[in-house]
């Protein structure tokens, strides 16, 4: 079993729960069930949506053998964890890290200073209009008025994985109406927005990330 809690562009918490089982003497590889966190994505609250569709299918915790996991608290806390409550029910249970959380972490580390600093300057741009509600209704209601094919800028989340690929991607797509937006607040990082050689950065990060995201996807 694969579990993976992320948020959507709307910041709906979703659950999705991978099962890779024997099935007529072959490996086979489903979505066991997709579904939202209406309250806090906390391990207890993660674990009773779990253990209710276990119960509801009538399917027992001893079907299962392994489970895979992210880095997050609430997956793998020693003692509320969702892993730690799976493991109560089967001890048998073996647990592992997925790579491919951990691999693009790496990238993301180990990428050139350049780069790193723009990476981080998109994501103080983006925290200055996302984290006050009257900042982003305004720069939602500018990309309104010019027509724009996307209206939110994306919050950017260190534990998700595929988060720096789709921020960045979504930056640039309203690189115009974020420059605009920062020149009428006279932002100190609307400057950034001029700078023809720092957008060629954060185009390339971009650029870079989406193709990560997109082979980290097909694995």
């Amino acid at each position: 079993m694969q579990l993976d809690e992320t948020t959507d562009v709307a910041g709906l918490a979703i659950l999705i729960v991978l099962v890779r089982y024997v099935w007529n003497s072959t490996i086979e590889e489903d979505m066991l069930f997709c579904k939202p966190l209406t309250e806090r994505s906390t391990g207890e609250k993660i674990f009773e949506l779990l253990n209710k569709y276990m119960e509801d299918h009538r399917l027992t915790w001893d079907l299962c053998s392994h489970i895979c996991t992210d880095g997050a608290k609430a997956l793998l806390a020693s003692n509320k964890g969702v892993v730690s409550r799976i493991k109560a029910m089967a001890p048998h249970m073996q647990h592992s890290h997925c790579c491919l959380h951990r691999y693009y972490a790496l990238v993301a580390k180990r990428i050139p200073k350049l780069l790193k600093d723009v990476l981080d300057e998109v994501v103080k741009i983006i925290n200055f209009i996302k984290s006050k509600e009257l900042n982003s209704r305004l720069f939602t209601l500018l990309c309104e008025e010019l027509s724009s094919n996307h209206k939110p800028l994306l919050l950017h989340a260190e534990v998700r994985w595929l988060s720096r690929g789709k921020i960045l991607s979504r930056f640039f797509e309203l690189k115009d109406e974020v420059r605009i937006y920062l020149s009428e607040r006279k932002s100190e990082y609307a400057q950034k927005l001029n700078d023809q050689n720092w957008l060629q950065l954060a185009a390339y990060l971009a650029d870079i990330f989406a193709i990560l995201n997109e082979i980290n996807i097909s694995l």
